[in-house]
Order: structure tokens, then C-alpha cells, then sequence
């Protein structure tokens, strides 16, 4: 470091004063772990020469430059005419100010480029600025990392403009801070008018109030609220999902709200109208007495409804949803036919899946149950996973079937035996068809085919008033179609 000495003075003492001097200021400099450098200041002609005089272990292991390659050196010698220029600049200016100057920095070295953060204060002697004293802080790392959360930042913004949610963020007093494309679109905001807009400037009152009181929720308490909102729109009223957390400073204290609000406006009204369509379903099925049923074919899980099981005298809770539940009870004779029928529908063969099989009661009886379903939902080879369908009790049909059956076997007997012939006469269509016993009563071939006025003439013609009109007005007075009369023989 350069000695000053009065003239006339006590050279010897002064020197190994500032001789002790140096030695103390190079030994706190040499522990600094900033760069520290000395730069003298020579004056010539309303310009200044500029040297490098000392540098501490920190400078010299920073640049790569010893102590002795740099004393004496000008920046242009030092470090080329590019950066020479700029550091010879940033000293002039400290000389010409007179005072400490801060600036960032690239320094090109050997090993790479570094950024330092440099501060430059003048010494004075005699009112002149003879010295520089320089202290370079490496942020290297800092800058690294500026640049990368730049970059974070740059594409966090690009997915937040992009994003069809509606972003924002507020201060604690409910001013909001940011707002992405969505959210400005949505309230018709302009970007500049932004900054210290609240809700009472874009919604009615008492939206604005649910919305402050929402906000208060996540700055007292500093929790995550998801929220359904109603939001009206220069668009349209539309339903929002709105998920507001608390912001967070470097000392752990809440200093905003963020919020993301997605529009549901359509999934809400798909869900109305399936909650609807659900009603109405649910009402016809009560009302029909319909019995659901739903089979997991990788379980085997069958889910049933409670019409199934009353349908049947038990309760819901009574039955293992299985499908060993549904074998169980289906009638012996009737469970080989209706599985063929299940599996050729499951093989694809059929559209539907229908039959009717009998089934036990909880009492011990047998009940007439038509059951149809239909595979809902295949996998990626085409192997059914699932089954849906429906039981519909047909007892009573069933029984009505039967009685009729029964009555018509009884009536050919009775024919057989009495020689009792019939005939029915369509008024709708103005057929008439003739059992086969009156064909064999009037002596004409089975074949034979007559019209209504032709069946008549088999008659005497005193009694065929007798038959046409009260026949012809029983029938329209009673609403039929059809009427038949026994002749016997």
C-alpha cells in the first residue's frame, strides 16, 4: 500500500508507522472472504492513470491472478481493452464523484464467466483522490439463480395465462395484485386497471361480502377453503368452484390470498339434470316394482336394489350381493336354460338377455320373474366386465296364462264331447271365424270361407233378425270387438 508523508517530516518513523499499518490492513483483508483490491489513482493532465497495487487470497483466487501479476497492471493490461475500458470507466467515475459507487459486473476469466456485485470508495490525500480501495462480492450463483427463477417465472406465467381457470391474487386488505387472462376475461377487467381493484368494484354487494368473508377465513385461520360460488357476468350468470390458500412471506406470516376459480357452470347443470333423470327412474321403478340388478363379472359382485329383494319377501340386508345369491334361488329346472340364455348374450350373440325363470321366496314359494339385462361394458379384448338389468315379477301374468290355458283345454273337451260349435264375428274388421265343430254341424269343409252375412243364411230366415240386431247392439253398447255363439247339434 502506498506511504504519504509531510514534507520536512520524520520519514523513518512515518514509514514503519505505515509500514505496521499495512501489515494490519493486509491481515484483515486477507481474511475477508470478499474480493478486495487497491487500485492508485495518478493524475496527468485532466486524465488518470489507473494501477492495480494489491489484492487479497480472495481477489487472487477468484480471477486466477497472482498477487505479483497484477501489481502495476492497468485494467487494459490486466484484463484486455473490452473490460479493461469498462473498469478504467467505472474508476473514473469514482474519482470524479468523489464517492463510494456500486455496480454489477461481468468479469471473462479463464475459467469462465463470473458476476460480481463491486464497490468502489476513493481515498483522498491533500483533497486529491490518490487511491481506489475495491471490494467484488462473486453472486455468480445468485445471478445463476436469478435466471432460473426468471425462467420458472416466465413459464408459470405462460401456463397461468393459458389456463382456462380464472387466477388472482390479494393483498390482506382484499386488493388485488394479479389476475390471469381468464380471470380478467371474466370480469371484464383491463390489465392496467388491475392494482388495487376490489370485489365491491366488480360484483354486486353480497357476492362481494361472501367473497370478503371467504377471504377472512384464509387470512385469520390460514386455511384452504374450496368453495361453490355463484358469479354474475356480463356473459351470464356461471357457477364456479373456487379453492382459495393463503400466501405466505419470508417470515411466515400471511400476506395475501391466492385463489383459482374453474367454471362448473355446465357441470352443475349435467348434474341437475341427472339427479332429475335419476328421480324419475328411481319413481318408476318404485312404482313398477322393478327389480335392479348390476354384476361385476371380475368379482362376481351382484349389487341388487331394494325391489329385488321385496320382491321376493326379503329385505336388502337378507341378501349376499353374489352371484351364487341369484343361483341359489332360481328354480332347478329353470337354471340351465337361463344361463345358456346369459352366456349367449355375454358371447355377443344377442342383443338383450331375456327370459323367464322361476325363483324362491323367502316362504318357500315359487315366483315367476322375467329377467333382462344387457352387457354395459367390455374390455379392451371384447371380454364382458359388466352386466346391468332388470326383474320384473310376472307372476300374476303368468297365472292368468295358465287359467287360460286351462279354460281352453276345458272348452275343446267340452266341444269334443257336447258337439258344441262357436263362431266370432270382428266387428272391427268384419271377419267371422267359425270353430272347426261348426263347420262339421253345417256339413261344409273346414276350408270353407264365408262372410258374416253368408254365416247367417245357415239360419232360418224367421230367426236371422233375431240374431243380427240384438248380437250387432250388445256388442257396440258393450265396446267389442268380437262376439261368439254356440249352435248345437
Amino acid at each position: 500500500m502506498k506511504d504519504n508523508t509531510d514534507a520536512g517530516g520524520d520519514t523513518k518513523g512515518d514509514e514503519t508507522t505505515g509500514s505496521s499499518q499495512r501489515s494490519v490492513y493486509e491481515a484483515i483483508c486477507s481474511k475477508i472472504d470478499d474480493a478486495v483490491f487497491l487500485i492508485d489513482v495518478e493524475h496527468s493532465d485532466d486524465d488518470y492513470t489507473f494501477t492495480y497495487e494489491y489484492s487479497n487470497s480472495s481477489y487472487q483466487q477468484r480471477t486466477g491472478l497472482s498477487e505479483g501479476a497484477l501489481r502495476r497492471q492497468t485494467p487494459r493490461e490486466l484484463l484486455g481493452d473490452k473490460q479493461g475500458s469498462t473498469v478504467t470507466g467505472n474508476c473514473r467515475r469514482c474519482v470524479e464523484q468523489r464517492e463510494t459507487i456500486e455496480y454489477e459486473e461481468r468479469v471473462d476469466l479463464s475459467d469462465g464467466t463470473s458476476h460480481w456485485q463491486t464497490k468502489l470508495t476513493p481515498i483522498t490525500d491533500t483533497g486529491q483522490v490518490t487511491q481506489i480501495v475495491g471490494i467484488a462480492r462473486d453472486i455468480t450463483k445468485e445471478k445463476e439463480q436469478q435466471q432460473r427463477l426468471r425462467q420458472v417465472y416466465r413459464r408459470f406465467e405462460t401456463v397461468m395465462e393459458t389456463m382456462s381457470a380464472a387466477i388472482f391474487l390479494k393483498d390482506t386488505d382484499g386488493q388485488y395484485l394479479l389476475m390471469n387472462q381468464a380471470c380478467r376475461d371474466l370480469f371484464n377487467v383491463a390489465d392496467q386497471d388491475i392494482i388495487g381493484l376490489t370485489d365491491d368494484a366488480i360484483l354486486p354487494s353480497d357476492v362481494a361480502e361472501n367473497a370478503r368473508t371467504d377471504d377472512r377465513r384464509v387470512i385469520e385461520n390460514g386455511e384452504i377453503i374450496e368453495i361453490e360460488e355463484t358469479i354474475p357476468t356480463a356473459e351470464g350468470t356461471t357457477v364456479r368452484l373456487t379453492r382459495k390458500s393463503p400466501v405466505y412471506n419470508d417470515e411466515g406470516e400471511i400476506e395475501g390470498v391466492c385463489g383459482v376459480s374453474t367454471d362448473i357452470t355446465e357441470r352443475k347443470r349435467n348434474e341437475q339434470e341427472l339427479q332429475h333423470l335419476k328421480d324419475q327412474f328411481e319413481l318408476a321403478v318404485e312404482g313398477g316394482n322393478i327389480g335392479i340388478w348390476d354384476w361385476d363379472m371380475s368379482t362376481d359382485e351382484v349389487e341388487f336394489n331394494e325391489q329385488w329383494a321385496e320382491m321376493l319377501g326379503y329385505s336388502r340386508d337378507e341378501l349376499a350381493f353374489s352371484f351364487d345369491t341369484w343361483e341359489r334361488l332360481v328354480h332347478p329346472d329353470d337354471l340351465a336354460s337361463v344361463t345358456d340364455a346369459l352366456e349367449t348374450h355375454i358371447d355377443g350373440d344377442t342383443d338383450i338377455y331375456d327370459h323367464e325363470i322361476r325363483m324362491q321366496t323367502k316362504e318357500g314359494d315359487w315366483k315367476w320373474i322375467q329377467t333382462i339385462g344387457r352387457v354395459v361394458d367390455r374390455d379392451d379384448e371384447g371380454e364382458a366386465t359388466r352386466t346391468a338389468g332388470v326383474h320384473i315379477d310376472i307372476s300374476d301374468r303368468k297365472q292368468a296364462e295358465q287359467e287360460l290355458e286351462r279354460t281352453s283345454e276345458f272348452l275343446r273337451e267340452t266341444q269334443e264331447v257336447a258337439r258344441i260349435g262357436g263362431w266370432e264375428f270382428n266387428l272391427r274388421s268384419g271377419m267371422m271365424r267359425w270353430s272347426d265343430e261348426l263347420y262339421h254341424i253345417h256339413g261344409l269343409p273346414l276350408d270353407a270361407d264365408l262372410t258374416p252375412e253368408e254365416g247367417i243364411e245357415f239360419y232360418h230366415p224367421d230367426d236371422r233378425e233375431t240374431i243380427r240386431k240384438p248380437s250387432t247392439a250388445s256388442l257396440r253398447k258393450a265396446n267389442r270387438t268380437t262376439w261368439s255363439y254356440g249352435l248345437s247339434r
